[in-house]
């Protein structure tokens, strides 16, 4: 029994594969002999493993047996639990069979014994090399576990150093991209500024302008009828019911011609007509034009709600003023004096834009002709005026009746010199 447990241990622990043949087939043989079917199969598919030559089924059945040799000896096919009247019987046979291993045992000789014991030993010498083995390829394997963290670890911290470059390069990429959008719409700001600028230097050149030309249209057109101009191309002639006309003329302007330079003349006359254009203005006249020496205006046009005929004397009897006060200086500098003789006149006449290059606001009609002929009919330094004229006015000023007074082409009309105007009126 002894051998037998020695070598079924030895079969299980040597990893030589020829000792482990060994060993099974001592095994199978003294189990064969002892009448242990279960113990000699298993050894013959170990066996029959140990060579190649074992099928998958003796595979299993050797697996199954192993497991069969850990279960308790009441549920083992091998061992049949002992009957009534069958235990003395199965222990006589025991004793036998021991008696007989024992006796071959008692053959062996010692040479055979010390080369099992040495075969034992080298045994033991090759599971102690095997574990040791096994212990090594255990630190080899740790060892090679610790090297994969740590390479899983570089890997992870080269992953992690990658996904950082990778976003910096994108917001790099992005601070790039938001820089040239921000360059883009700064230099579109700036142009648009500039152009704004340029834009605005042109509106105000452009109203500049505007305001100029409208200066100089109103300078040749009265406002209403410029508008006129401006807004629909033309300006409609229109009808006055009552207007009243207003002529200057100098006396002997021809003699004073001959003694003054061109332009002593333009710039005496200049400054003669610049001061009757303020005037005027601040009496609400219209100023028509001038032709050589002469000028002339009217009250009550373009809108008839203008200069009344009393505004038109007044602005007559201011004009004589100024040019009495404009000689008596030129006389201490001993120049050609300008004496104005003035005419007024008071009747229908019709008022319109004439030209397409040159615009002209012009007036015609008998009241025209008639006021320059009481301009003409009257002397140096006074204010000649109308029997029409005077009817609308003798309430605010002394006239000084004339008669009956002979005119070129129209006969003999009544006239009057205005000397002053009444200051109860003036106070009233």
């Amino acid at each position: 029994m002894r051998a037998l447990s020695f070598f079924e241990s030895g079969s299980e622990i040597t990893t030589d594969k020829t000792l482990r043949q060994q060993n099974l087939q001592s095994l199978l043989g003294l189990a064969e002999e002892l009448g242990r079917n279960q113990l000699a199969a298993k050894a013959r598919d170990a066996l029959a493993v140990l060579n190649g030559t074992a099928t998958q089924e003796e595979k299993r059945g050797l697996f199954a047996r192993r497991n069969e040799g850990l279960r308790p000896p009441a549920e083992r096919a091998d061992i049949p639990m002992p009957q009534r009247g069958e235990g003395e019987t199965q222990r006589k046979q025991m004793a036998q069979q021991l008696a007989a291993k024992e006796a071959l045992l008692q053959q062996m000789n010692e040479a055979q014994i010390k080369q099992e014991l040495l075969l034992m030993e080298q045994n033991r010498l090759l599971d102690s090399f095997y574990y040791q083995t096994l212990f090594d390829s255990l630190q080899i394997a740790t060892q090679n576990a610790s090297i994969t963290q740590q390479e899983m670890q570089i890997q992870q911290q080269a992953n992690e150093l990658a996904l950082f470059n990778a976003r910096r390069k994108l917001w790099m990429a992005v601070g790039g991209l938001l820089l040239i959008i921000g360059g883009g719409w700064y230099h579109r700001h700036r142009s648009i500024l500039e152009h704004n600028k340029l834009l605005s230097e042109k509106n105000e050149m452009i109203l500049t302008e505007k305001q100029r030309s409208d200066m100089l249209l109103l300078n040749i057109l009265p406002l209403a009828v410029a508008n006129e101009l401006k807004q629909q191309g033309v300006a409609a002639a229109r009808h006055y019911d009552t207007a009243t006309v207003l002529f200057t003329d100098f006396k002997g302007f021809s003699r004073i011609a001959q003694t003054l330079s061109p332009q002593d003349l333009v710039a005496t006359l200049d400054y003669a007509f610049r001061a009757f254009d303020e005037i005027i203005a601040k009496y609400g006249v219209e100023k028509i034009k001038t032709i050589g020496d002469a000028y002339m205006c009217a009250g009550g046009l373009p809108d008839k709600a203008s200069a009344s005929p009393l505004q038109v004397v007044e602005a007559a009897l201011e004009m004589q003023l100024f040019l009495k006060e404009w000689n008596h200086s030129r006389a201490q500098q001993q120049l050609p004096l300008f004496e104005a003789r003035i005419g007024i006149h008071s009747g229908p006449l019709v008022a319109g834009v004439v030209g397409s290059k040159k615009f002209a606001y012009d007036i015609w009609g008998d009241t025209v002709n008639v006021a320059a002929r009481m301009e003409s009919s009257g002397e140096a330094g006074t204010v000649n005026i109308s029997q029409t004229t005077y009817e609308q006015v003798k309430a605010a000023f002394t006239c000084e009746s004339r008669g009956l007074v002979e005119v070129k082409n129209l006969g003999k009309m009544e006239m009057y010199f205005v000397q002053d105007k009444i200051r109860e009126s003036l106070s009233a």
